[in-house]
């Protein structure tokens, strides 16, 4: 499956879902641009969100997979 991670998760976490997935991590401190995450969510079939992500009907209109 592949995982879209919108956020800077510590090492391990990222690892436990590495381990079963194709993951795509946005590494930095502040939160995915919007264009970047609406480009980013059309192939995956799986998201790991942060507080600060926006998770609405344009999004997943994009996200068709999920």
């Amino acid at each position: 499956m592949k995982v879209l991670v919108c956020g800077n998760l510590p090492d391990d976490i990222m690892a436990r879902i590495r381990a079963k997935h194709d993951v795509t991590g946005h590494p930095h401190d502040h939160p995915m641009d919007r264009g970047d995450l609406l480009a980013a969510v059309t192939d995956i079939q799986g998201l790991v969100c942060m507080i600060t992500d926006s998770i609405d009907a344009p999004l997943l209109a994009k996200a068709k997979q999920l």
